[in-house]
């Protein structure tokens, strides 16, 4: 028999592999991060969103119109700025740690050399 030729094209496994990782990335990244319950929140609502016929996302956006008109929608809209105030802060804060451990690790580096008269190996990481 002959076989039927293939209309669409099939993936590539180094593409998906790509794609996996990618993911993979975006999800460690969040989580070193502390946003990831922002992330699964932002991807469940646009999940919402998309399975949504078009007729109902047409509706939902005059609702959200209508309800930001009357206020009704402010506590989500506060919910919005406290979350992004939150990432930033969180940003500052971990700048503010680094910042400060190498502040201390160099301290500590001149007080082992005054200490020991002699140049020691540094203790960071060899990459």
């Amino acid at each position: 028999m002959a076989e039927k030729p293939q209309s669409k094209q099939q993936p590539q496994p180094g593409n998906v592999q790509i794609g996996i990782l990618a993911i993979r990335d975006v999800l460690l990244q969040a989580i070193a991060r502390g946003q990831l319950p922002v992330l699964l929140t932002g991807a469940v609502m646009f999940l919402m969103v998309w399975r949504m016929p078009e007729e109902a996302v047409g509706s939902l956006a005059q609702d959200m119109a209508s309800s930001l008109a009357d206020g009704s929608i402010l506590g989500w809209i506060l919910f919005g700025v406290m979350a992004i105030g939150w990432a930033l802060q969180a940003k500052s804060q971990r700048e503010m740690y680094e910042h400060e451990i190498a502040r201390i690790s160099k301290e500590r580096d001149a007080l082992q050399r005054r200490i020991l008269d002699a140049d020691i190996q540094s203790s960071k990481a060899r990459r």
